[in-house]
């Protein structure tokens, strides 16, 4: 009998090591026109939760890509073809972490769809509640990033539970707004005109723009049906809900979660975790001095990018200044590739390179750009830099 139980104890543990192994990794083979045929991700049914059998194909297709890759949708009208994309619900550095910090070598790691989906939301609610009533952990709000807090005050919790919040609440508002129908739009959703639009492009263009507008409607649908219950709170003491959020509408949701999203991310960035400073928009200097401050201290980069982004009322000639400062940080050396892609993030109009300027500061980088591998050194102008505290 003993051997019997522990034979039948056995064959579960296998089925259900089995059965999980299933859920998390799926079949990790299927190419992306495969997984979007699978999934009957149609028009008819674009309103509907994927069906059960693509759930473990879906996870394991975004388990282990980046999150900031989702943080915009690229989606298509004919007679336009790229309408401007769909960006996130709260976070204001979509284009910022989307573009340029997904390849920036100063994170060894960038956050990957399984952190937030590992079936312990429940738990993380549960510990960020008690994070908010933590009065130390609560005056990090605002002012300056403590480190030795980061694991008293739950960082890398937050962090997650902040981006689980602002990726669930972006799928709903993506799924509403592709299956409307408007009359205006012939009884059509923009799901089916994107499929209209793209299918009159020329084939290699077609293939590369089919590519991106099926991996974020494919993303779109796997959030609404990974998100379905949202079990989480709104951590509001002014706040009365007595239905779950779930039943909620998009609208309902997102002003119920927004102040618990950016409380979860300033403490996060506060704490000193990496991905919650890169992710986090911070204040206008002189506001949260202090903030910015530590910051140079800890990530300098951020500190010279944000001031080249014109997060402070630095001149422009300052702020193409410190746009170099966070070049030489970021890369460590010059290349001219890497250094005409990366300054075009802070000047006005894509041929700057090519349009005269009386500008020191511009001639100085187009002479360094084209003479000069040491940029600071070869500058024409004062190098001082200015802060703005």
């Amino acid at each position: 009998m003993f051997n019997l139980r522990k034979l039948s104890l056995w064959l579960w543990l296998i089925a259900y090591c089995c059965a999980s192994a299933n859920v998390l990794d799926g079949k990790k083979n299927y190419t992306l026109d495969e997984l979007f045929d699978r999934c009957r991700i149609e028009a008819i049914n674009l309103d509907t939760l994927i069906g059960k059998g693509c759930e473990a194909e879906l996870d394991a297709y975004f388990a282990d890509q980046s999150i900031w890759e989702y943080l915009k949708l690229q989606y298509y009208v004919p007679g336009h073809y790229e309408h401007p994309p769909i960006g996130t619900t709260f976070n204001a550095r979509t284009d910022d972490l989307r573009e340029s910090e997904t390849a920036n070598p100063l994170l060894q790691e960038i956050p990957k769809w399984r952190i937030i989906f590992d079936q312990k939301i429940e738990m993380r609610n549960h510990l960020v509640s008690q994070v908010f009533q933590d009065e130390v952990c609560k005056n990090l709000i605002s002012g300056s990033i403590h480190p030795e807090l980061n694991v008293r005050c739950s960082g890398d919790e937050l962090f997650k539970y902040a981006t689980y919040l602002e990726m669930c609440l972006t799928g709903f508002y993506r799924h509403d707004w592709l299956i409307q129908r408007k009359a205006i739009r012939g009884g059509k959703s923009l799901f089916e005109y994107g499929l209209e639009a793209l299918a009159n492009l020329p084939e290699k263009e077609r293939e590369l723009r089919s590519n991106t507008f099926k991996k974020g409607i494919l993303n779109t649908m796997w959030l609404v049906h990974k998100c379905a219950h949202m079990p989480v709170n709104t951590f509001d003491s002014n706040l009365k809900i007595q239905t779950p959020l779930g039943l909620l509408g998009i609208q309902q949701r997102t002003s119920l979660l927004r102040t618990s999203h950016e409380a979860a991310l300033k403490i996060a960035a506060r704490t000193g975790h990496k991905w919650a400073l890169f992710s986090y928009l911070p204040p206008l200097v002189p506001s949260d001095a202090d903030y910015w401050k530590s910051l140079l201290g800890i990530e300098p980069y951020l500190v010279h990018y944000w001031i080249a982004k014109g997060r402070t009322y630095l001149s422009e000639e300052q702020e193409l200044k410190h746009a170099v400062r966070a070049y030489t940080l970021k890369y460590g050396e010059f290349h001219k590739s890497t250094f005409d892609s990366y300054i075009r993030e802070f000047l006005l109009g894509p041929d700057w390179w090519d349009t005269p300027s009386s500008n020191p500061i511009v001639q100085s980088m187009i002479k360094v750009r084209s003479e000069e591998p040491d940029l600071e050194g070869n500058l024409l102008v004062d190098w001082k830099l200015e802060y703005p505290w």
